[in-house]
């Protein structure tokens, strides 16, 4: 059997600098109280998940 996580918690002190970035970069995300919540299924592509990704590593 093969589980796959529908969305990502991500918490960061600065969650709301973080949040400001991503959007800024057209990637949506839900926010709330330091956690940053991505989708990885179904609302985003793998593409968009590179490039999450290529972001958050720059922060």
């Amino acid at each position: 059997m093969q589980v796959r996580a529908e969305a990502l918690n991500y918490f960061h002190e600065r969650s709301d600098e973080v949040r400001a970035v991503l959007e800024k970069e057209n990637i949506h995300v839900t926010h709330h109280a330091g956690c940053i919540r991505i989708a990885v299924r179904g609302y985003n592509t793998r593409e968009d998940i590179v490039n999450l990704l290529r972001v958050l590593d720059t922060l």
